[in-house]
């Protein structure tokens, strides 16, 4: 087990483009020993050795069985996640788990039942919630700059030609909005309307989730793989004004707005997944409860899949109606 004296042995999984981003951030702390990566494509192993020579390299997750570690993190594609995350817990390691942290509530459910009779750590890699300008815009929220807030909007939109490795449009771009949805109010969804588009496309490529919170609170958000830009940007509107985060913007990314007046808001412009990673590898250290652990996945989770099988049921009748 991991102490505070030395460094965790961490093991990765999943060296893919973002795999290589966490690679390197664990190569780089100080208190983590990269010990063993993990991916079935030989080329995708070739790059992680780049930026982690010293590491062990295997093809199968089972190599999990013959290196003792402490920790493993987990960016496969989402649909693998439960399989690969349980193969973790039973080799006695907390799993970081990228989004989504699974693509169905009941393996959700039971990665949670699964990591807390273990007395593991679970994270699930919700990264705007280490992202400072995320953590100031809550935190404004909640010191009440803008009142009472009423609604939360945000757009995720990539350019076309992007692919979506976890099973859909949904389950690919929403999660990290929808967690921050749930960071300013974590009352039940109690309406939920999804509509889809194909713009230029066979498959439905551009997403409309409109969700009526138990509290009155309502969020609108919009995912797309066929903007003809990058878009990241969300807001959150009270009685009193606006907080607008974007992150792609050459001018000022977060501001607060009310009749009258703009003002721009500092934050930390530590990386966010800098941030994330060293978050995890204090929680394994400490044995501290996570910031952003895999109950707060699950209701992500949760909601994802009924946005997903109200959004496969308009497929659904779409067809049908095509074809008479």
């Amino acid at each position: 087990m991991a102490s505070e004296s030395g460094p965790i042995r961490v093991a990765h999984v999943g060296c893919g483009a973002w795999g290589c981003n966490l690679v390197r951030e664990l190569q780089a702390h100080p208190h983590v020993a990269l010990e063993l990566l993990i991916d079935p494509d030989p080329s995708a192993l070739d790059r992680a050795r780049v930026l982690a020579p010293q590491a062990n390299m295997a093809r199968s997750i089972d190599a999990l069985r013959s290196t003792p570690v402490d920790a493993v993190v987990i960016a496969t594609p989402g649909p693998l996640h439960a399989q690969h995350a349980l193969a973790a817990l039973h080799a006695g390691a907390d799993v970081f788990l990228e989004k989504p942290m699974t693509t169905s509530a009941a393996d959700a459910r039971k990665l949670v039942a699964t990591c807390r009779a273990s007395e593991r750590i679970g994270v699930v890699g919700h990264l705007l919630h280490h992202h400072g300008a995320i953590r100031t815009l809550l935190a404004a929220v909640r010191e009440g700059r803008i009142g009472v807030p009423h609604s939360f909007r945000s757009a995720r939109l990539c350019v076309r030609g992007s692919r979506d490795v976890d099973g859909s449009l949904l389950w690919s771009l929403a999660p990290h909005d929808i967690s921050v949805l749930r960071a300013l109010d974590p009352s039940h969804v109690r309406q939920m309307h999804v509509d889809l588009r194909c713009l230029g496309d066979s498959a439905p490529n551009v997403a409309d989730l409109r969700l009526h919170l138990a509290s009155g609170f309502e969020a609108h958000i919009v995912v797309s793989r066929a903007h003809r830009s990058k878009v990241r940007r969300m807001e959150v509107v009270g009685e009193l004004g606006t907080i607008g985060f974007d992150d792609v913007t050459s001018g000022p990314k977060l501001t607060l707005r009310w009749d009258g007046g703009v003002e721009e808001l500092a934050f930390d412009r530590t990386q966010p997944l800098r941030t994330e990673v060293d978050a995890f590898v204090r929680c394994v250290r400490t044995r501290t409860p996570p910031r952003v652990g895999w109950s707060e996945g699950l209701e992500v989770v949760e909601i994802l899949e009924r946005a997903q099988s109200i959004a496969s049921c308009r497929v659904a009748d779409a067809v049908r109606t095509a074809t008479g």
